[in-house]
């Protein structure tokens, strides 16, 4: 199932929208259609934790 993700602070939504953490860097921007069914959103580096 899409979900929607923020690549900077890993916030995630079952909706497009935008990144409405208040200490995000990407705050306003627009989330990133995601189809993963293991919750790693494409991560598989230790370098990508915020990419969850």
């Amino acid at each position: 199932m899409t979900h929607y993700t923020c690549t900077e602070c890993g916030g995630e939504s079952d909706q497009p929208g935008v990144c409405r953490d208040k200490d995000c860097l990407k705050r306003g921007q627009e989330l990133t259609p995601c189809e993963c069914t293991d919750g790693e959103h494409g991560a598989d580096y230790e370098e990508d934790y915020y990419a969850r």
